[in-house]
């Protein structure tokens, strides 16, 4: 779920459920019901409102989505298949099979 769509989901829970708190108590439900990723962005920042949190839970959700496609594409390589899998660059695949000769057992024998 983005974040637009969280924001519009909470903002109809205290309309439907006629919620009446302290600010920070429904600031606080409003963060432990984001994806941690954006728990964890919003901890440095000094939110004290629910406009405030949702303008910056909104970008740090754009902010996270524009990094993280950079990081999966690693745009500063030539070689996109291979750092989108997570391979180095130049390395050789592995081959699944064993290529050596099977051992002679000479046990009894």
């Amino acid at each position: 779920m983005t974040s637009v769509e969280y924001i519009a989901k909470f903002k109809e829970f205290m309309l439907r459920y006629n919620v009446n708190e302290e600010s920070l108590v429904t600031l606080s439900r409003f963060r432990t019901g984001l994806r941690l990723e954006l728990q964890r962005e919003l901890i440095p920042h000094d939110v004290n409102s629910l406009d405030q949190s949702y303008q910056l839970v909104q970008e740090l959700e754009r902010y996270l989505k524009t990094n993280t496609v950079a990081k999966r594409f690693n745009l500063c390589s030539n070689d996109l298949r291979a750092t989108t899998f997570g391979a180095k660059p130049n390395s050789a695949p592995k081959s699944s099979y064993n290529t050596s000769k099977p051992k002679k057992n000479d046990k009894g024998k």
